[in-house]
């Protein structure tokens, strides 16, 4: 079965040093499948969106080319 892409075209942020990490808005559809997500797990939403957004890095597909870093 083939693997979809996950497709972000370039928009600079700054990364925090808040070693709590920080509160990110997500829609009201997003949130409420993190809940059943949750609800089928013994991890927090945190760690569920966590892994949910190392994974999307993981299979990231950008929308441009990206020019090789030296």
């Amino acid at each position: 079965m083939a693997q979809e892409k996950f497709v972000l075209t370039p928009l600079k942020r700054t990364y925090t040093e808040n070693k709590k990490g920080e509160t990110v808005r997500v829609s009201k559809d997003a949130y409420n499948t993190l809940v059943d997500m949750a609800n089928e797990s013994t991890m927090s939403m945190s760690q569920i969106a966590s892994k949910a957004i190392m994974f999307a890095f993981e299979h990231l597909e950008y929308g441009y080319e990206k020019e090789d870093e030296e």
